[in-house]
């Protein structure tokens, strides 16, 4: 079955235009109601497995048929839980929104599912700039609009984890102006559930190390990701390590993926202004506790960029982000307060019972005789 027939099995109301793209995990169609030709919406298509080779995978390791069935299947239902769980923000300005999620057996027996996203249209930021340049006041505006989206996503614990050009969409059609709107949440996952041992997905070039080093991980991925797509776009539409140039090899994204894992700070954006570069490396820093601690932070210092104001951070280990240090922290002064009040205290108060000293007695000056030459 094609995936147009897919779609029609999922919603025989609806009838596909066209192929919009592709990316890593799918396709995604142009859709047209049949009864409502203004109503338009986009439908993702996204096989599971996602090729041939991971079901020979799962053979080579000794799974049965039964067993590999059934890890596709649960596999589907997750991705669906996802994707479906971001309903909750349909209609909210900065959420690309999703309007109904099916799981499609495959025909004939088939191993695996099919998963059909159908969601509003829009313009993907890909295409929305091929034709224009960013002035830095419109990169930090899509900052700050991307960075309410997490402010939303990071209180309800879910991470987006994928965040990149490909993953913004434009309304350029709102009365209130350009709406930058976050999408495929695809990757999402609760906060509570990461660990470790979780597989890697996700776009490689704008991933945080901890991710791609199999290490626990928090909101901070989704603040660096971030950082890494506004740098993009004030550097040429280089990554960072990238040379100068049009082209680039394998060994070059490999060499720039390289330096990123081994800590190197990221060097300046070629058309960033010192203020930006400031918050661009504190957002891209190797080390999480570096980072800003949430989106709202992120966004504090976007806007006072955008106002013209100075930034100043202090790069150390962000220890205060501990709970238990910061209670300590306070404690230990209001003891200190406390000491030097007790302290100053028990001064004045020994200083008042105190006898005079002695006063010293005075020295007679010695009288000087003069004596003149002429005194008989």
């Amino acid at each position: 079955m094609d995936e147009a027939s897919l779609i029609s099995k999922a919603w025989p109301d609806w009838t596909t235009v066209q192929l919009i793209g592709q990316g890593t995990y799918g396709t995604v169609y142009h859709v047209r109601h049949r009864d409502v030709a203004d109503l338009e919406a986009a439908v993702k298509v996204i096989p599971i497995p996602n090729s041939e080779s991971e079901i020979e995978s799962l053979r080579r390791e000794g799974f049965s048929e039964q067993d590999i069935n059934e890890y596709f299947r649960k596999m589907a239902e997750d991705w669906s839980r996802e994707i479906l769980m971001m309903k909750k923000y349909q209609g909210m300005s900065h959420f690309v929104s999703i309007e109904d999620c099916k799981i499609i057996d495959r025909e004939d027996g088939q191993i695996g599912k099919w998963i059909l996203i159908r969601m509003e249209k829009l313009k993907s930021f890909i295409s929305y700039i091929s034709d224009k340049t960013l002035t830095e006041k419109e990169v930090i505006e899509l900052g700050l609009q991307i960075c309410q989206a997490l402010t939303v996503c990071h209180s309800d614990g879910i991470l987006h984890r994928d965040i990149k050009l490909d993953n913004i969409f434009v309304n350029d059609r709102s009365t209130s102006g350009i709406l930058y709107k976050l999408g495929d949440f695809g990757t999402s996952r609760k906060i509570e559930n990461v660990t470790s041992s979780l597989s890697i997905k996700g776009a490689l070039a704008y991933m945080a190390p901890e991710i791609i080093q199999g290490k626990a991980y928090d909101q901070r991925v989704d603040i660096y990701s971030l950082g890494i797509t506004l740098y993009k776009l004030m550097n040429c539409n280089r990554l960072p390590f990238l040379p100068a140039r049009q082209l680039f090899t394998y060994e070059d994204h490999a060499v720039a993926l390289r330096m990123r894992l081994n800590g190197t700070p990221i060097p300046p954006a070629a058309n960033a202004s010192p203020e930006l570069q400031q918050v661009l490396s504190k957002a891209c820093a190797y080390e999480p506790s570096q980072r800003y601690r949430s989106a709202q932070e992120f966004a504090r210092d976007l806007e006072r960029v955008m106002a013209g104001k100075k930034i100043r951070h202090f790069h150390g280990p962000d220890f205060m982000e501990n709970k238990n240090v910061r209670r300590l922290c306070i404690w230990l002064g209001v003891a200190a307060a406390a000491a030097c009040l007790i302290f100053g205290a028990m001064k004045l108060h020994g200083n008042r019972n105190q006898p005079a000293a002695p006063q010293p007695e005075e020295t007679p000056i010695p009288m000087l005789t003069v004596i003149r030459k002429d005194t008989p």
